[in-house]
């Protein structure tokens, strides 16, 4: 059975990401929290790439995290196609939906704020 541990930063972090543009939205965060979270869910893509090629031990270079980065959306369609084929592409959805689900989040906590102040 393979282990999903190594998703468990990511989903926490869009998660986290997500409550964060919520409040946000609300008013209610701080600069410094805004800050932190401004690319959060970017570098836990960067680290996502990383840790999956090294467990997989398919890492191409010394700086490939440094260069998944630089790179990013590219390098996540190549390194997903690389390592996994054509079914990468499912793995590309799942990713991309850690990128939208913090915004869809936040609209709705926002709604929720809105709604309860009415």
């Amino acid at each position: 059975m393979r282990s999903f541990l190594h998703w468990v930063p990511l989903i926490l972090l869009t998660a986290f990401s997500g409550l964060t543009y919520g409040l946000q939205l609300a008013g209610g965060a701080s600069a410094v929290l805004q800050l932190l979270t401004a690319n959060a869910v970017t570098w836990g893509l960067m680290m996502w790439v990383d840790v999956d090629s090294r467990r997989r031990r398919r890492v191409p270079c010394h700086d490939f995290a440094f260069l998944v980065w630089l790179f990013l959306p590219i390098s996540l369609v190549w390194y997903l196609l690389w390592t996994r084929g054509w079914r990468g592409l499912i793995t590309l959805v799942v990713l991309g939906a850690f990128l939208v689900f913090p915004a869809v989040f936040a609209v709705f906590m926002w709604a929720l704020v809105n709604l309860a102040r009415a």
